[in-house]
């Protein structure tokens, strides 16, 4: 019966060994097949070893998974900026660096190149979906760039990053803005360019956008005013609205200039706020130095 009963554990454990090697295979056939340039197959088989036990837990294998579904991601939503192989590729990177031991090695030199790549892809998209209906989008890729320029980088700044983002949205709004003069652009440019101010206040881009986005917005109601046909009722409405936006713009501006005297958009602003809000004084002061910057 001993003699049975050794058979039994020698049997169970050959085939304990045969599974492993079996999930092994899978891993060096996802191997193969990826040199091969046979992805959708690559696919199929790295996926299998990392579900396994003997394998999940390997970063060669996480590494091969991302990047099986990085040229995935390449070969079939390349014109998606919200690719879901993308998002595996970028979770499958983000396993492999947590399991990652080896950080002399080509390998670790290899991921950080590779998470490098998907990186800048993510950064690459935000502008595309800058729009009224997806750029929620924008904010994810933004939020995956973030992410994995974390990982690689021990000095990047997330700050930074973000109120660079926040103002390139927030420019982007602004423009549609003025092309389009359609409101769900100005709250939107509005969103984006507070989030870019509140991350860093001495921003001059921020203050500067921030405060022309009133201000264009102030002459917008002006050139309204001085359509024919428009109600005396109306006229002092639209007269309030634009002096309301003159004064919110004119301490973005001011702190534009502070940070930047010599921006002659800053300068003209400045100047057409004070000339809105009806002070003659400070106008003729700021509309020399925009003359002198003209002159210039």
């Amino acid at each position: 019966m001993k003699r049975f009963a050794h058979i039994r554990i020698l049997i169970l454990l050959l085939i304990a060994g045969v599974s492993a090697m079996g999930q092994m295979s899978s891993y060096e056939n996802a191997v193969r097949f990826q040199r091969d340039k046979n992805t959708d197959s690559a696919r199929i088989f790295i996926d299998s070893a990392a579900l396994n036990t003997e394998t999940k837990n390997l970063s060669e294998v996480w590494f091969l998974r991302g990047y099986v579904y990085k040229d995935l991601s390449k070969q079939k939503e390349s014109a998606n900026p919200a690719s879901p192989f993308r998002e595996i590729a970028a979770d499958s990177y983000i396993r492999a660096w947590k399991l990652d031991s080896l950080g002399n090695s080509q390998q670790h030199s290899n991921l950080v190149q590779s998470i490098k790549y998907l990186a800048s892809q993510f950064h690459n998209d935000i502008t595309k979906t800058i729009d009224t209906v997806n750029h929620l989008q924008s904010l994810k890729n933004a939020d995956r760039y973030v992410q994995l320029m974390k990982l690689i980088e021990p000095g990047f700044s997330e700050k930074d990053n973000y109120s660079r983002i926040f103002l390139s949205m927030g420019s982007s709004f602004e423009e549609a803005y003025l092309q389009k003069n359609a409101k769900g652009y100005f709250d939107l440019a509005k969103v984006y360019l507070f989030k870019a101010y509140d991350l860093n206040p001495n921003s001059f881009s921020a203050n500067k956008n921030i405060g022309l986005l009133y201000y264009n917005n102030a002459v917008r109601v002006i050139e309204e005013m001085d359509a024919t046909g428009t109600s005396l009722e109306r006229l002092d409405v639209l007269q309030n609205t634009s002096i309301s936006l003159a004064k919110q713009a004119l301490p973005y501006l001011l702190k534009s200039f502070e940070l930047d005297p010599f921006d002659k958009e800053s300068v003209e602003g400045i100047t057409g706020c004070y000339y809105l809000l009806n002070e003659i004084e400070q106008y003729n002061v700021y509309k020399k130095k925009l003359d002198e910057l003209k002159n210039k």
